[in-house]
């Protein structure tokens, strides 16, 4: 009784909580395991980090994404899978990620500033929007489906990228790659430096940055202060 209730703890923790869905076989496959083994592995790992656990309410979201990246870290570790561990936790990422922005609530109507006065505006990142670093370009990710991990490690360039998952006015979650200064554009929206001061800190020039910041007000990814 006591492996089977360990066992349910880890499925609900994994899979169903942990937003697993749509890359779990992805990952047991590329392990060679059966999905049982594979929970009852991470549930060994759940008794051994959290013997006080009594169910999946007992855990926050956060919790969740970073159990499951220790015991992916742990499962990828030995030489042959150890390549496809960057992999593994883009999906893991990306997923966490994507219900984070799910699950907020709907943005505000986006504002619009007049003419010139953006520059001189504070902003702060809206809470239905998430910045990610990913290892592989998060589009080619997307565009697999349910990859086969060691096929796409083998056929894909491991370049990294930034990413912008968001949900929109329109109620859509949408996600999008930026390069990296516009992505830490968005890390420094602090409510208190005005959109001109961080593009400088930023190293891009507002003429550059000026139609992304216009975007990012208008799809509601950064509210004006």
């Amino acid at each position: 009784m006591a492996k089977s209730r360990q066992l349910a703890n880890a499925c609900d923790i994994f899979y169903t909580r942990g937003k697993a869905v749509a890359w779990f076989n992805a990952v047991t496959r590329a392990l060679g395991q059966k999905p049982a083994q594979f929970l009852e592995r991470f549930g060994q790992l759940l008794t051994k980090q959290r013997p006080d656990l009594t169910g999946e309410a007992d855990l926050d979201d956060h919790e969740i994404w970073q159990l499951q990246r220790t015991f992916l870290k742990e499962s990828f570790a030995s030489g042959r899978f150890r390549g496809l561990l960057p992999l593994a936790l883009d999906l893991a990422d990306y997923h966490y990620h994507y219900a984070a922005a799910l699950f907020t609530p709907q943005p505000a109507r986006p504002q619009k500033p007049r003419a010139g006065q953006l520059y001189n505006c504070a902003a702060t990142l809206s809470p239905s929007a998430q910045l990610a670093a990913f290892n592989y370009e998060i589009l080619d990710i997307l565009e697999a489906g349910e990859p086969d991990l060691r096929r796409f490690c083998n056929d894909v360039k491991k370049c990294g990228s930034w990413a912008l998952i968001y949900k929109a006015p329109d109620g859509g979650i949408y996600t999008e790659s930026v390069i990296e200064p516009y992505y830490r554009m968005l890390e420094m929206m602090d409510g208190r430096t005005t959109c001109g001061e961080i593009t400088q800190k930023a190293g891009i020039s507002w003429e550059d940055a000026r139609e992304f910041v216009e975007f990012a007000v208008a799809e509601g990814i950064i509210v004006l202060v």
